[in-house]
C-alpha cells in the first residue's frame, strides 16, 4: 500500500547532540512531500475493528484463547473509526494505583487499582480501603489478577512518579514481570478520562467538577482532571531538556501528515508501536460503571469516541531520515517515547520519553514556524494523535520504524 503524505514539507537537518548551532535548511522535496510506501503483509491490509469484552472486575480466565500472537479473522469495516484496535490481550499491561476525586463516608479519599492491557482489551477496577494502601496489598491483588489471566504480563507500565516505589516493590520478584515507568500508558489514560468524566461524578462524595488539564496552560473543559494532568504536563521550563543522545541522531527530519485510515498499514514496520484509538461500550461496560438510566447510556456511550478522529483526518507527525535507519529505529524502540512537543514559543521540538525525560530534538527555524503551528493544530483536531517515523530516504518504499503517539493534553 502506498501512503502519500499530503503536507508540503521542507526537510531540515536534525540538531547535533554535540553542537548548539541551528540546523541548516535543505532543498524542498516537492509540494506533495515525501512518500512512505510500506509493504505490509496482506493480513494487515484486511483491517481490524475493535471487539473487546472487558469490564470492572473482569475475570481474565474468559480470555483464555485471546492471545496477542494469534491472528483474528475480522471482517473489514470500511467506515470503522478504530482500524488499529485489537481484541487480543497483550503481555504489556498498564497500571494505576491512586486516590480518586471521591470521598467516602469516613471522610477519606477513594483509592482504586486500575489495570488494563495496552490494547484496551480488558479493564480491571478494584477499590481499596485506605488502610490497605501499601505494596503488600497491591502485590496480592496483582498476583490474583495475573493468576486469572492466560496471557501473563511481561511488562507493566505505570506513569505516576509519586507511586513509583510502591509499585516497583509490589512487582518485585514477580516471575517474568518487569516494572517500567512510562507515559506510554495510552489505554489507561483513555480509561481514566472516561471514569473522570462519566463515572466519578455519578458517585456519592464526588468532589466537584473535573479540572481541565489545559492545552499548554489553557483550560479545556472535559480534559483529564488535575490528578493526572498536573503531573503529566508540567511546563517545559520546570525541567531542563536533555541533549539528544548520539544514537538517536538522524540526518534530516520533516513535518508530515498521513490520513488516519492509512496508519494501520504502518504496523508492519520492523520497529514501532501503535497506541489504541478509543474505547468501546463493551470494554467499559457503561451501564455497570455509570449506574445511569438506560436512556442516558447510549448518549454518553457516544462520548467515548471523542478520542477517535475521523478516518479521513490527517494525523500529523515527524519523519526522521537516516542512512542508518534500522539501528536508529531500534534505539528509538527503547526510549519509551510518549509524545512529541513543538514549542512555538521556544522554537524547539522535544521528544518526551519515559516518566519525565525531555530530549531536545531540533530547533524550529523561522521558515518552519508555519509547519510547527500546523503540527500543533492537527494534534488538537486528532485529540492528541501524532506519530514519529524513521526512514532511510524519502523515496524509499519501506519504513524502519513507526510509532503512533498521543499527547493526553488534547484528550
Amino acid at each position: 500500500m502506498s501512503l502519500n503524505f499530503l503536507l508540503g514539507v521542507r526537510e531540515v537537518s536534525c540538531l547535533s547532540a554535540g553542537s548548539r548551532r541551528r540546523p541548516q535548511h535543505l532543498p524542498s522535496v516537492g509540494s506533495r512531500g515525501p512518500r512512505l510506501q510500506p509493504q505490509p503483509p496482506r493480513s494487515l491490509l484486511r483491517g481490524r475493528t475493535l471487539r473487546v469484552g472487558g469490564r470492572q472486575r473482569f475475570r481474565l480466565a474468559a480470555l483464555a484463547k485471546r492471545d496477542e500472537r494469534q491472528q483474528d479473522d475480522v471482517a473489514v469495516t470500511p467506515s470503522s473509526l478504530l482500524p488499529l484496535a485489537s481484541n487480543a490481550v497483550s503481555d504489556i499491561w498498564e497500571l494505576d494505583f491512586y486516590s480518586r476525586p471521591v470521598t467516602g463516608a469516613d471522610g477519606k479519599r477513594l483509592w482504586e487499582l486500575i489495570v488494563c492491557d495496552r490494547n484496551g482489551s480488558f479493564v480491571h477496577v478494584e477499590a481499596f480501603p485506605n488502610n490497605m494502601v501499601n505494596s503488600r496489598e497491591l502485590r496480592r491483588a496483582l498476583e490474583a489478577l495475573i493468576a486469572e489471566s492466560s496471557v501473563k504480563p511481561r511488562i507493566v507500565r505505570f506513569f505516576r512518579a509519586q507511586m513509583r516505589n510502591m509499585i516497583q516493590i509490589a512487582l518485585q520478584n514477580l516471575s517474568g514481570v518487569q516494572a517500567r515507568p512510562s507515559r506510554r500508558t495510552y489505554a489507561l489514560f483513555l480509561t481514566l478520562a472516561f471514569r473522570e468524566r462519566y463515572v466519578y461524578p455519578q458517585m456519592p462524595g464526588y468532589e466537584g467538577a473535573p479540572i481541565g488539564a489545559g492545552v499548554r496552560g489553557q483550560r479545556v473543559d472535559g480534559a483529564l482532571s488535575e490528578s493526572i494532568g498536573s503531573m503529566l504536563k508540567g511546563p517545559v521550563d520546570l525541567k531542563v531538556p536533555k541533549r539528544l543522545p548520539d544514537e538517536l541522531q538522524g540526518d534530516r527530519f520533516a513535518f508530515v501528515n498521513v490520513p488516519m485510515k492509512d496508519v494501520a498499514a504502518l504496523s508492519a514496520t520492523p520497529f514501532g508501536e501503535l497506541c489504541p484509538i478509543s474505547l468501546s461500550e463493551k470494554s467499559m461496560d457503561l451501564e455497570l460503571q455509570m449506574r445511569a438510566p438506560a436512556e442516558l447510556v447510549a448518549q454518553q456511550g457516544a462520548a467515548l469516541n471523542i478520542a477517535a478522529p475521523d478516518p479521513d483526518a490527517l494525523v500529523p507527525g515527524i519523519v526522521v531520515y537516516s542512512r542508518r535507519s534500522l539501528p536508529l529505529a531500534a534505539w528509538f524502540s527503547g526510549t519509551e517515547l510518549a509524545y512529541i512537543t513543538a514549542d512555538d514559543q521556544r522554537r524547539e521540538v522535544y521528544l518526551e520519553c519515559g516518566l519525565d525525560v525531555a530530549y531536545l530534538f531540533a530547533r524550529i527555524q523561522p521558515s518552519l514556524e508555519t509547519e510547527a503551528r500546523a503540527f500543533n493544530q492537527a494534534k488538537r483536531e486528532t485529540h492528541g494523535l501524532h506519530f514519529l517515523a524513521v526512514q532511510r530516504h524519502p523515496e524509499d518504499e519501506s519504513v524502519a520504524g513507526f510509532w503512533l503517539l498521543r499527547d493526553v493534553e488534547y484528550l
